[in-house]
């Protein structure tokens, strides 16, 4: 009678766990960017506000972005201090914009992303050099994982 198949379960964390990390990661960038005193309730007192959570915005859209690397040539911002994001994909296609907004999705979970929207622009290749042109400052550019270099690499000795 019941001849459906019945799947084992599939645990993906749910938003509360998806928001909790990402909480976490923006008490590390905060960390990293103001130093131990910016958790302390009096850190803010006398400061720009809306400068520092800019600031610090803009350092977790960059470990985000760090993490889809592998979809990302080039992140243009065309004014800093804004949060809006010329993005210019590795390959332009419908499927790599969508798992790129992905990222947009989870930063909405977080309460700050009301009073500080994020906006990504997708623009295509052919349009590179208009913007390179411009001279827009650049936000995040692909890394090239040939370049780095382990501490265990040892120099060549010439006899």
């Amino acid at each position: 009678m019941f001849t459906e198949i019945i799947e084992p379960l599939q645990y993906r964390p749910g938003p509360a766990a998806l928001r909790r990390r990402l909480t976490n990661l923006l008490h590390r960038i905060k960390i990293e960017l103001f130093g131990a005193e910016a958790l302390e309730p009096g850190y803010l007192m006398g400061k720009d506000v809306r400068a520092l959570n800019t600031q610090l915005v803009e350092g977790l859209i960059y470990k985000m972005l760090s993490q889809r690397d592998s979809l990302i040539e080039t992140v243009f911002q065309p004014e800093p201090g804004k949060l809006n994001f010329y993005v210019l994909l590795k390959i332009h296609n419908h499927d790599t914009a969508i798992q790129l907004c992905r990222i947009l999705g989870d930063y909405e979970m977080l309460e700050i992303a009301e009073r500080y929207p994020v906006w990504f622009d997708f623009i295509p290749h052919h349009t590179k050099d208009y913007y390179l042109a411009k001279n827009l400052p650049i936000f995040y550019k692909k890394r090239n994982a040939a370049t780095y270099k382990t501490s265990k690499a040892q120099p060549a000795h010439v006899s």
